[in-house]
């Protein structure tokens, strides 16, 4: 049958091999449609020849996140270049054994944007997708680099790197500046991202949540409904909402329900307006 919504993926970490049977069942009931895997730092060789397997038995695509700031990542500080250089290589080798064609990267924190664009020059691999933050991280005077669209849209052009659009993020980043959420969406919707992170938050917060629908009060439905308006409807969405058990992903299958739902009817009302 013909999906009518764009490819919906789980987010999972390296370590989160205990999600097998759940990831099997939702993949066999056609509720996802990829993964992406964070590699957690010292875990990408133990853990890359399950999820290798999981890959070749299943023929799931997989999407691979690098570590971030919290991890020992920060591509905007020079001072970092030799960890970040062992970071970025157990992740792209991570990348190579599940095939994946997509990476993404954060572009670091309390750090020069330029310095982000020099690093991902040093370290290019074409699979590198760029992710867009909020202006404050998760830790005390944490100031992320990337928030703004012209930030991102600096890194691309000098680096040719592609960009996945953290939807969550864009909003928490507007909050933070005093911007429109709906004119920061807008200006990356002008980015053309290739890949999109969608869970829910609260419209007027500054810090990423992560939350499931429902628990939180973003317009998901016009959120989506731009989507449609600004062409990118098509596009691949992550749900990196946190998870309720070690085991179970209920949580994700009732996230991907609602927005199945909501993606197939806006689908419909366009079709039926045009």
């Amino acid at each position: 049958m013909r999906m009518r919504h764009p490819p919906f993926g789980l987010k999972v970490w390296s370590t989160n091999c205990l999600y097998e049977q759940p990831i099997r069942n939702l993949w066999q009931e056609e509720v996802m449609q990829f993964l992406e895997i964070y590699v957690l730092p010292g875990t990408g060789e133990k853990t890359a020849l399950f999820w290798r397997r999981l890959h070749q038995e299943l023929h799931i695509p997989m999407i691979v996140h690098v570590p971030h700031y919290s991890h020992g990542l920060c591509l905007a500080c020079r001072d970092r270049e030799g960890s970040n250089r062992l970071l970025m290589e157990e992740s792209l080798r991570f990348a190579d054994h599940v095939e994946a064609d997509m990476v993404i990267v954060h572009p670091g924190v309390n750090g020069d944007i330029m310095e982000t664009a020099r690093q991902i020059r040093l370290f290019w691999d074409e699979r590198l997708l760029l992710e867009n933050k909020p202006r404050y991280g998760n830790g005390e005077n944490l100031l992320c680099n990337g928030a703004l669209p012209e930030e991102i849209a600096l890194v691309m052009e000098e680096t040719g790197v592609r960009f996945c659009l953290d939807i969550g993020h864009a909003i928490t980043a507007a909050n933070g500046f005093g911007l429109s959420p709906w004119e920061m969406l807008t200006a990356f919707f002008a980015l053309r991202p290739s890949l999109l992170h969608l869970t829910d938050g609260h419209w007027n917060g500054v810090l990423d949540e992560h939350l499931h629908f429902g628990e939180g009060d973003f317009p998901i439905e016009e959120i989506v409904a731009r989507l449609f308006s600004a062409g990118l409807s098509h596009l691949p969405v992550t749900n990196e909402a946190y998870k309720k058990s070690e085991e179970s992903l209920d949580d994700f299958r009732e996230d991907m329900g609602y927005l199945s739902r909501l993606f197939e009817r806006l689908g419909r009302d366009k079709t039926t307006m045009a």
